[in-house]
């Protein structure tokens, strides 16, 4: 269990760098699109693209390191009123469906990622191909699914560990 959590802390660290890395870019690019087009009236080319792609790279890279630090919301008015069993009952079924669904998504990207590398899709404006972002696209939903994976069974612990249970929901408000 402990190399688990380490392997998905080590992947959701990794991947929280590369969203630094994609929000710095989509900074220095509007920063310099708009100089640009203020002081010399020559826009970025393709400025648009590459904002978009990087939001792709942005977003998607900070949903596991958010996940292991707990700063997804959760609505817990309910469950802190609840026996300790049952909510970490209700936390388990939800954790699996939220797995579930991100392990469809993760499928989802990888049809999505086929078709664009068969096809050879790309940007509109500046033609670079679009394949190695479904590539990350589908790195991220498998790092998020074993991050949501871990904490589904810390919460199948916990219903049978009282002091886990406790940590876990010592946050509830």
């Amino acid at each position: 269990m402990k190399v688990f959590e380490k392997i998905c802390d080590f992947l959701s660290r990794i991947l929280s760098y590369i969203s630094f890395a994609g929000f710095f870019v989509i900074m220095a690019f509007i920063v310099l699109n708009v100089v640009l087009r203020t002081l010399f009236d020559a826009p970025v080319l393709g400025a648009y693209e590459i904002v978009e792609q990087m939001m792709m790279v942005g977003v998607f890279t900070s949903f596991a390191y958010a996940q292991r630090q707990g700063s997804h919301i959760r609505i817990t008015m309910l469950l802190m009123h609840l026996p300790r069993k049952v909510s970490m009952a209700l936390c388990t079924l939800t954790g699996l469906m939220s797995t579930a669904i991100m392990c469809l998504l993760t499928y989802a990207a990888y049809r999505q990622y086929l078709v664009a590398a068969a096809n050879n899709y790309t940007s509109a404006m500046l033609d670079f191909p679009l394949s190695p972002f479904y590539i990350l696209e589908i790195i991220t939903c498998v790092v998020f699914a074993l991050t949501l994976l871990l904490d589904v069974i810390k919460n199948v612990r916990a219903i049978f560990d009282d002091e886990l249970a406790k940590q876990l929901s010592a946050d509830w408000t």
